[in-house]
């Protein structure tokens, strides 16, 4: 009975190896892995507060369409300017509305909140 064991572990420890080496690259990042221009609900879920909108950007794949801008009042008010961005959902686009704000803090757009409605 060992030397079977033995013998299966020997047959089959190069294969599993190798499917793990293959399968390291294509969980790195699944946010990243798609191209396609609608959102998904991953892609929604990492897109969290503070995220630069160049960085949501490469994680959505699109820029989305820009619903409302605001310049605000930077002088003594200091109300900062803001923007949100449409996206079209990957699942039902026709039923669901996904919305994401950004805040310019300091010369960069960061995520200051977000709104999904997955029809």
């Amino acid at each position: 009975m060992r030397n079977l064991t033995k013998a299966l572990v020997a047959t089959l420890a190069p294969v599993a190896v190798a499917s793990a080496v293959v399968a390291v690259p294509a969980s790195a990042n699944a946010a990243e892995a798609d191209t396609r221009t609608c959102i998904t609900k991953g892609e929604f879920a990492a897109v969290t507060a503070g995220t630069t909108f160049r960085r949501s950007i490469e994680i959505i794949d699109s820029r989305g369409t820009q619903s409302y801008y605001d310049a605000g009042y930077p002088g003594q008010y200091g109300w900062p300017a803001e923007q949100t961005r449409d996206y079209r959902s990957c699942t039902h686009p026709a039923w669901s509305s996904v919305s994401i704000d950004f805040t310019l803090k300091r010369g960069v757009w960061r995520q200051t909140g977000k709104s999904a409605y997955w029809g």
